[in-house]
């Protein structure tokens, strides 16, 4: 494809040659004339002016003078990266079959395009138009599944958890478990308190690999729409996750948090139960968290403080070296 016609099916435009022909993309270290990268964090700005990649996707202000490359001038370079990787490697549409080694409940409710891979175990459930269940998954009673959904081998959907359209969710993943809640007696034993609300995944949500999220103990868990989920993530009973947050991996939130839209929570960081983080929080990896946070704050440290806070803080403890040697040779001279 011409990097001219590349540009114009992404909806951008360009700057040098037209002409060269890509065959798809790389990154910016192995790129070779044939291929097309991307450019939006001045870290790699080394990367970029020796790499030898034919064009390069990048705001117009991060152009170098005298590149050897054809630019493609984007307002955001990653997104249009992903467009055009997207007109190479197309998604493949679901082929539709129901193995004869799957074990279907007779009342299960399947479109004729549902894929169904060997040895799943499929309950009374329904199922949506182009979804696809790898091998070996179970889907149990009263779960709804939607359209266009892409369930992984190995996965486990327990009843009654509700589904949205073109969610995905990756293999090992545990959904809809019960919750981590017991009462305990007098003599110290623990009771388990039945777990009677359901999990419920809005549309566009993707959930990483191993990663186990519990149905509600009396209301419901829910994962807004668009959410992204990392691998190796614990969300507990009765959280509340809004539309479009992005949570890395081993990421640990405890039970009836609540957190608002685009929040971000960095990798291994953890919640503490009963908990509130506020639209647009970000919350740095390995934080941990142990109170609620307002609207759009940046939050690091254990426990997590507002950046401004904790850099403060750091930067004090840092000094404590100095001011102890300091210190010493103060109380040594007043000795002698």
């Amino acid at each position: 494809m011409k990097i001219e016609k590349l540009a114009e099916k992404i909806g951008a435009k360009i700057q040098g040659d037209p002409e060269r022909e890509i065959i798809g993309s790389a990154t910016l270290t192995n790129a070779k004339p044939n291929n097309f990268s991307f450019y939006h964090n001045r870290r790699y700005k080394t990367q970029l002016l020796e790499t030898d990649a034919g064009a390069v996707i990048l705001a117009e202000k991060d152009l170098p003078e005298g590149a050897n490359f054809t630019a493609i001038l984007s307002q955001n370079p990653l997104d249009d990266f992903r467009k055009a990787v997207e007109l190479f490697h197309p998604l493949e549409s679901v082929k539709p079959m129901v193995s004869n080694l799957a074990s279907i409940h007779p009342e299960a409710k399947l479109p004729k395009s549902i894929r169904i891979e060997p040895f799943v175990v499929v309950g009374k459930a329904e199922l949506g138009d182009n979804t696809a269940i790898g091998a070996n998954s179970v889907i149990g009673d009263g779960v709804s599944i939607g359209e266009n959904c892409i369930i992984y081998p190995g996965v486990v959907i327990y009843p009654n958890t509700i589904i949205g359209n073109r969610v995905i969710i990756h293999s090992g993943a545990v959904v809809g478990s019960d919750g981590f809640g017991y009462s305990r007696t007098e003599d110290g034993v623990f009771h388990k308190i039945p777990q009677t609300g359901r999990l419920v995944i809005e549309d566009d949500v993707e959930i990483g690999a191993n990663t186990a999220i519990d149905r509600g103990a009396v209301d419901d868990t829910v994962i807004g729409k668009g959410t992204k989920i990392d691998n190796l993530v614990q969300i507990g009973h009765n959280v509340i996750i809004g539309e479009n947050c992005a949570l890395a991996g081993q990421v640990g939130i405890a039970g009836s948090c609540k957190l608002g839209k685009g929040v971000l929570l960095g990798g291994q960081a953890g919640l503490a139960g009963h908990l509130e983080l506020a639209d647009g929080v970000v919350v740095f990896a390995q934080a941990g968290v142990d109170k609620s946070f307002d609207k759009g704050i940046v939050i690091l440290g254990s426990p997590a403080r507002p950046s401004r806070e904790t850099l403060r803080q750091w930067a004090a403890v840092a000094k404590l070296p100095d001011i102890i040697k300091k210190m010493n040779k103060l109380t040594d001279k007043n000795k002698t």
